[in-house]
């Protein structure tokens, strides 16, 4: 199963728009990504599949996940689960994002 699943979120603009979540995994066969925040799946690495929402842009590489949201509101905030998977089995790992509001920030 893939190993040493990292995961890390950060909020890149100005505002706190936008959350960046960056994945990476030792896996071989190179694994294959699925983000959800609680239930609701957000971006896989299935490329057919794509986002569930036009909010969400992902870039994937070899074992390696990027996925950025756009248009951050307080609702995002949360936990979110990160699962790779191979033919050998799967490895999650939970992280939780929280907003900034904007006053924080001056």
């Amino acid at each position: 199963a893939p190993r040493n699943l990292q995961v890390s979120v950060f909020t890149e603009s100005q505002s706190g728009s936008v959350a960046v979540f960056q994945c990476s995994v030792d896996s071989n066969p190179p694994a294959s990504w699925a983000l959800y925040k609680g239930a609701a799946l957000l971006a896989t690495s299935q490329k057919e599949e794509g986002p569930a929402s036009p909010r969400v842009s992902v870039t994937t590489g070899a074992n390696a996940l990027r996925v950025e949201m756009t248009g951050v509101v307080p609702e995002d905030q949360g936990t979110y689960n990160v699962t790779a998977t191979n033919a050998h089995g799967a490895t999650s790992r939970q992280l939780y994002f929280r907003v900034q509001s904007e006053g924080w920030l001056g």
